[in-house]
């Protein structure tokens, strides 16, 4: 299980990664998406080859996924396309191929449990220090959402569930969030197997490289 939180993620600035993809989803998506693939097989082999084995697959995702589209032809670009809250939708469409990751992964491994997950809205820096519009967006959705910010201590509360939940306890593929709870958000971009199926054909494209 790995993310990588940032606060950029709530504001304006671009860039590309070294490998060339834009920022936020270079390192939230395709870092983690190598880092699968390259353990697929060991996980795979140690799944149905162990009968004790119990092999987990936990991404962490966002509610900002909702904020999506994957704009899938400017993905090796800075995508100016995205104007107003450009962070937080490169963010989201960052968070929607995690999500949609696993799912495929699910689909495609089933003696492998992966899921999703978001931590909920915690009460760290990464929503508290920027500009005061953007602060009170944020503290106003997590009052709508989740009755308030999640303290930082219980953060982490949601993943490690899904770490050592019992395994007939989880349903694979699907979201959750705080805490052990099937998640009812989607967006008509999480929920449109072609979007997913291209996704995953896409990366696998890209990531053949690094073989």
């Amino acid at each position: 299980m790995c993310s990588w939180l940032t606060q950029e993620s709530w504001t304006s600035r671009r860039g590309l990664t070294k490998d060339g993809y834009e920022l936020q989803f270079g390192v939230n998506y395709m870092s983690h998406a190598l880092l699968v693939r390259r353990l697929l097989p060991l996980l795979e082999r140690t799944a149905t080859t162990q009968p004790s084995a119990d092999v987990r697959i936990i991404v962490l995702t966002s509610a900002a996924f909702r904020a999506g589209p994957i704009a899938f032809d400017k993905l090796k670009t800075v995508q100016n396309n995205f104007l107003l809250m450009g962070g937080i939708m490169r963010y989201g469409q960052s968070k929607l191929a995690d999500l949609l990751l696993a799912r495929e992964l699910a689909e495609r491994y089933p003696a492998i449990l992966s899921v999703s997950v978001t931590p909920g809205m915690v009460a760290t820096g990464l929503v508290r220090n920027h500009s005061a519009f953007k602060v009170g967006f944020s503290w106003l959705s997590a009052q709508l959402t989740q009755g308030g910010y999640i303290k930082t201590e219980e953060g982490a509360y949601s993943q490690l569930w899904c770490v050592a939940a019992p395994r007939d306890k989880i349903v694979p593929g699907v979201l959750y969030e705080p805490v052990g709870l099937l998640s009812k958000m989607s967006s008509k971009h999480s929920t449109d197997k072609n979007i997913s199926k291209k996704l995953w054909e896409w990366t696998d494209a890209e990531l053949k490289k690094w073989d």
